[in-house]
């Protein structure tokens, strides 16, 4: 578990007093990622967030992500708004898309390898690869790392959630092999 609690440094920036808990929960082929905001503070508190998860692939060109059909998205890149109409997405260069998370599980695919994602408390998915040429223009990326990573995140970053003075959020990804 890793906590984090307001101080008079994260109140000078942003003046709201809270308590951020993250739970990392291991069992079999099983991992939970449970994120717990607490407001501790005496008004509502708004706030956006999404759990950054990278997942590793072989070839992301041949992966494919499955459980987002008929959700609404917006594409960051293009500025549009659009409905998933196929039943699996698959990156053939950069994306960066904030779906309306419709419930079901997703299963990000590879030949030989399928990967379950389910999200509780989350209402989007972050669905983000940066391609080759972002991939180039990254510090921190391996010019060619882009093909072996597509970023699934559990997030809320369309509408703030709002928690009410002594009352907690609580969002929960499990990623299942």
């Amino acid at each position: 578990m890793l906590r984090f609690d307001s101080n008079a440094e994260t109140l000078a920036i942003w003046p709201q007093a809270f308590s951020l808990e993250l739970t990392f929960s291991l069992a079999g082929n099983t991992i939970e990622i449970e994120m717990a905001v607490t407001n501790t503070g005496e008004t509502p508190l708004d706030f956006t967030a999404a759990l950054h998860t990278y997942l590793r692939c072989n070839d992301v060109l041949k992966a494919q992500l499955e459980g987002l059909q008929t959700c609404a998205y917006e594409d960051c890149l293009k500025g549009e708004f659009h409905q998933q109409w196929g039943d699996v997405l698959s990156v053939i260069g950069p994306i960066d898309r904030i779906y309306r998370h419709s419930g079901q599980p997703l299963v990000l695919r590879e030949l030989g390898r399928k990967l379950e994602i389910k999200l509780d408390g989350f209402e989007d998915v972050v669905v983000w690869n940066p391609g080759a040429e972002g991939a180039a223009a990254l510090p921190d990326m391996p010019d060619a790392d882009w093909t072996q990573m597509l970023c699934v995140e559990a997030a809320c970053v369309r509408e703030p959630i709002t928690v009410m003075p002594d009352d907690e959020w609580v969002g929960l990804q499990t990623l299942s092999c």
